[in-house]
């Protein structure tokens, strides 16, 4: 099977496209060598659907739009483990965030329970070795990082 080291998807900023984008993700790390587990392949793809819902439902508020993804495979070299890396492009409106923050458990909700909303980021920060966002305009930015070795770090800039 030739191993795809890159791959560039162009989708409409929808629900319905998650799907595609999470098979694309899953396809690329099946084909990684050596082979990366299935509790890292499931975090870095969990990690990339959030990433585009996020921007699917705050970005563009759910009207629709276009968000550009690169997913990589970058083969081990230099004394650095293999990592994959997830870039996306969107013209939505930007985010106001602060990773830091997004690092600390979300508080839970007035009667004391977890709340089942805005864990989005939370995941990022803690699934991912490395979270940068960058606003627009014009363009929003964010890129994923993820050892594929097993060993992982968190880390949001």
């Amino acid at each position: 099977m030739k191993r795809r080291r890159e791959q560039h998807l162009e989708l409409p900023a929808t629900t319905a496209s998650l799907r595609e984008l999470q098979q694309a993700v899953e396809r690329m790390l099946a084909t990684a060598a050596p082979p990366v587990d299935e509790r890292t392949s499931y975090e870095i793809t969990l990690a990339v659907q959030e990433m585009a819902a996020n921007i699917v439902e705050h970005a563009y508020g759910g009207s629709g739009g276009l968000l550009r993804v690169w997913i990589r495979l970058l083969p081990a070299r230099f004394g650095r483990p293999a990592r994959f890396i997830a870039e996306t492009e969107d013209q939505g409106t930007p985010f106001v965030l602060d990773l830091d923050s997004a690092a600390q458990e979300p508080a839970p909700t007035e009667d004391g329970l977890p709340s089942l909303r805005g864990r989005g980021l939370y995941l990022l920060v803690h699934l991912m070795d490395r979270v940068i966002y960058e606003p627009g305009p014009p363009l929003n930015r964010w890129r994923l990082e993820r050892q594929l070795d097993g060993a992982h770090d968190t880390g949001a800039s």
